[in-house]
């Protein structure tokens, strides 16, 4: 059966589009949304549900797509560091307060360029424990500013929550995160106010160490550039003294007998030089033999 060109055209299209459809066209489930992922460029797409086209996906093996809920329930527990506590690095110091958090991500707006979670998390999870963290900073403040009042934070603790709620779902709004809810799922852990005291006196402990450590630096940073100096002067006289040398090579002779003991008090000098025990810098030169002298070897 032989087919005509028309047909033949027909057939190709219908294949480029099969082809397409199958690579670059994705159906995203209700409730779901997907992260698409180019491989050569690194940006990154949100599809929400429906149906969502990705040229890229002609090239074989470009995209990596990844498929998560739209609304996510989370547990977080956000650390807060009790300034000037902060320095210490260490949870014994800080506050930790649980979290119950329902978001869902609208697909539109989702900052999904910024996300780094990829197929290991959630991509909004990320987000959500930055943003948790800094609202319960921010609400937290004005109970740290003038010093840890333990006994106040337990007080206006739901006051705290309420606030804080308030800056996480004005800040998730812009990231493209809708928060539904958001809840202490516990109570606060707050640090004893001994246990405050104690790390202000570890910290000033710590504070003096550094302080007599960079001292120290100092002292011998200090001897380093006298010895350097030293060194560099004690070169320079060599050189000097080398160059005078050079230039008058009797001058060995003198710094030689300088150099004796204080008891020699007479220096026999056989050779003509001058110099005892072979010491001539004079070039050897072959001696004329003296009228008169016999030679006793022959």
């Amino acid at each position: 059966m032989r087919l005509s060109g028309r047909k033949i055209f027909v057939l190709l299209l219908l294949s480029a589009a099969i082809y397409l459809y199958c690579t670059c066209v994705f159906r995203i489930a209700a409730g779901e949304f997907a992260l698409v992922r180019d491989r050569e460029s690194g940006e990154r797409l949100v599809l929400g549900p429906g149906f969502g086209f990705v040229w890229q996906g002609v090239v074989p093996r470009r995209l990596e797509v990844a498929r998560y809920a739209l609304r996510v329930p989370e547990f977080i527990e956000a650390r807060v560091a009790i300034p000037p506590l902060a320095e210490l690095e260490s949870d014994h110091y800080a506050i930790r307060v649980p979290v119950n958090a329902v978001y869902e991500i609208v697909p539109g707006s989702f900052r999904a360029v910024s996300s780094t979670a990829g197929r290991e998390g959630h991509p909004g999870s990320i987000f959500m424990t930055d943003y948790v963290e800094k609202a319960f900073a921010a609400s937290l403040g004005s109970y740290l500013a003038q010093g840890y009042d333990r006994n106040a934070v337990m007080r206006d603790r739901e006051r705290i929550a309420a606030e804080a709620a308030d800056l996480v779902k004005g800040r998730a709004a812009r990231a493209g995160i809708s928060v539904i809810g958001l809840e202490l799922s516990g109570p606060m852990v707050l640090p004893e106010q001994g246990t405050y005291l104690q790390g202000l006196a570890f910290l000033d402990d710590l504070r003096q160490i550094e302080h007599n450590n960079k001292k120290e630096l100092l002292v011998l940073q200090s001897q380093l550039e006298r010895e350097k100096r030293r060194k560099k002067e004690y070169l320079e006289k060599l050189s000097d003294v080398s160059k005078l040398v050079k230039s008058n090579p009797d001058l060995l002779k003198y710094i030689y007998i300088d150099r004796l003991g204080d008891d020699v008090k007479v220096i026999l000098a056989p050779e003509k030089s001058g110099m005892p025990f072979g010491l001539s810098l004079d070039e050897e030169e072959k001696l004329e033999k003296r009228k008169g002298e016999i030679d006793n070897l022959r």
